[in-house]
């Protein structure tokens, strides 16, 4: 299996310096998920570092859509979507973390899925926002 050590790289970044900030926290929060699998800690550890994730990761998607909403990014109720997939996705993961039962192939999902988010999804509405789109106002 590939490594799933989630490094930094200047190509990850969107160009909006907060999104940028609170990537690189979701990239060190994975890493934590990935290292206490890796160390075989107690399923206590596991859940912990879960929730510690999961957490940051809905701090950061409010943000995120707060902003698509601001900028009248068109796209925002399927970016919005693609967040509830990864929530499914890691309260799955949580539930077996609460068994004992996480394991490291899970975290595949989670990898390739930020990696999507960041490459692909938020790259696209930091360019509408950057190209100079107005504040939509209510």
């Amino acid at each position: 299996m590939e490594d799933l050590k989630m490094v930094w790289k200047d190509e990850y970044s969107v160009g909006l310096h907060e999104i940028d900030v609170q990537h690189k926290e979701l990239l060190s929060l994975f890493t934590r998920v990935t290292d206490v699998l890796e160390e075989s800690s107690s399923w206590t550890d596991v859940h912990y570092r879960i929730v510690e994730l999961r957490t940051f990761a809905a701090y950061h998607f409010q943000f995120e859509e707060a902003l698509m909403r601001m900028f009248g990014y068109a796209e925002h109720a399927g970016h919005a979507e693609f967040h509830q997939q990864f929530f499914v996705k890691i309260a799955e993961f949580e539930r077996h973390s609460i068994l004992g039962d996480a394991k490291r192939e899970m975290l595949q999902f989670l990898f390739d899925w930020l990696f999507s988010h960041i490459l692909k999804s938020d790259k696209d509405y930091a360019q509408h926002i950057l190209s100079g789109a107005p504040v939509v106002r209510s």
